[in-house]
């Protein structure tokens, strides 16, 4: 799984064959769209169950691929770490591309919404 590489918002990025990012100008890629926004963070959601954890890498399988995600100090976790990083636990993260990786800013257990109290109940 180490080789495997695929992002979770796309993978219409083209590499080269030593899976270096072509450059916009190299895949001929117009100058159209927002001023600005060509180094700022991408952010995005991706529901999947936990595959593997090794050390500061999150394996998370969605729709039949697996993707790498990086864990930080700055990763918060609900309701712990240990909970949300039990490989088949279906989870929601939420991420931001930061250089050539994906860092789980909050990992989540998928549809858990917590269920509120009632009056007098402790």
């Amino acid at each position: 799984m180490d080789e495997f590489r695929q992002t979770p918002l796309t993978d219409d990025t083209p590499v080269t064959p030593d899976d270096t990012p072509v450059t916009d100008e190299e895949a001929g890629v117009g100058g159209s769209g927002t001023a600005g926004t060509g180094d700022e963070a991408r952010a995005g959601e991706l529901y999947g169950e936990v595959v593997s954890v090794r050390g500061e890498q999150l394996w998370l399988r969605h729709g039949g691929a697996v993707f790498p995600l990086e864990l930080t100090e700055e990763t918060r976790f609900a309701p712990d770490r240990s909970q949300a990083l039990q490989p088949g636990q279906e989870v929601r993260a939420r991420f931001t591309l930061e250089g050539d990786g994906y860092v789980v800013n909050a990992l989540e257990p998928a549809g858990q919404v917590p269920a509120a109290k009632q009056p007098g109940e402790r």
